[in-house]
């Protein structure tokens, strides 16, 4: 299994995997399987940050008329529901996702291996019904108050991870908001 790909979205507020589904290659097909999952489950998204890829790309004509754009399937479907695309290749940019895949492609295989599964079909189940659901439990949101007590320990890779009464917590950086959006 190991020439599949796997698409996913991950909410950038919350760190909530939206949507997540395995193929043999990268089309409009599975983006559609994704983009069923989050309209499902979440409602209509106000934007998607993505890579350059051109299930997602299009083209636009030099004047700035809307009837001259030329879209993709999936970005005509996105403009009919207001959901804006926003391409980018820097992968700073799609960090939290950059981290995730490697979670993933290190989680995943030993998952697949204890669980014993070998085709598609099998993978995309586990994944929607056991993968998403206990990664999305286990990466919900844990504030504490100001001066709480805690111990704080640095893995070798850098990772942080927190202590409170007994209970291990995986510390990450909450992005900062601005008062009124700019949208």
């Amino acid at each position: 299994m190991s020439s599949i790909l796997g698409t996913y979205h991950i909410n950038n507020a919350t760190g909530v995997i939206v949507d997540a589904w395995f193929a043999w290659q990268e089309t409009l097909e599975g983006y559609y399987h994704v983009f069923y999952q989050i309209l499902e489950n979440y409602g209509i998204p106000y934007r998607f940050k993505t890579d350059n890829r051109t299930v997602f790309n299009y083209n636009s004509s030099n004047k700035k008329d809307d009837t001259m754009d030329v879209l993709t399937r999936l970005g005509y479907a996105c403009k009919q529901l207001g959901t804006e695309i926003v391409i980018t290749s820097v992968s700073q940019v799609k960090g939290m996702v950059e981290r995730a895949n490697q979670t993933f492609q290190g989680r995943l295989k030993q998952e697949f291996r204890i669980a014993q599964i070998n085709d598609i079909e099998t993978a995309n189940d586990y994944l929607l019904n056991t993968f998403v659901p206990d990664f999305n439990e286990n990466n919900n949101l844990v504030c504490f108050n100001n001066h709480t007590k805690c111990l704080v320990i640095e893995a070798f890779d850098k990772q942080r991870f927190i202590t409170v009464d007994d209970e291990i917590y995986f510390m990450r950086e909450i992005p900062k908001n601005v008062k009124y959006s700019p949208d």
